[in-house]
């Protein structure tokens, strides 16, 4: 499906215009992009952003269910445990009956 319009076209880039970077960007859609990323980098460094990400990110990681404290600890829980690994326990419901 293919859209085509002026309500489809993105406000600083043009799909004409190649695909070099920045070639489909205008100089306006540049500007306003470098404006927003100082403004971040510059909102992040202030103390009571920290405490915002830290509050938001402990609500996300309650609604997902996560417990780890970094992605990396998600990553290590997540793995096929080993040859190490505690055994499993011995579920005696789960045999065939003998007559199967």
């Amino acid at each position: 499906m293919h859209c085509y319009g002026p309500s489809f076209q993105g406000r600083h880039t043009n799909a004409r215009a190649g695909q070099d970077p920045y070639s489909g960007w205008t100089n306006e859609g540049i500007q306003t992009f470098n404006a927003l990323a100082i403004a971040n980098k510059t909102a992040r460094q202030k103390p009571e952003t920290l405490v915002l990400e830290e509050r938001f990110l402990a609500e996300l990681k309650q609604e997902l269910g996560l417990v780890a404290d970094s992605a990396e600890e998600e990553r290590r829980n997540k793995r096929r445990k080993g040859k190490n690994a505690a055994p499993k326990e011995y579920d005696a419901s789960l045999e065939l009956p003998d007559d199967f």
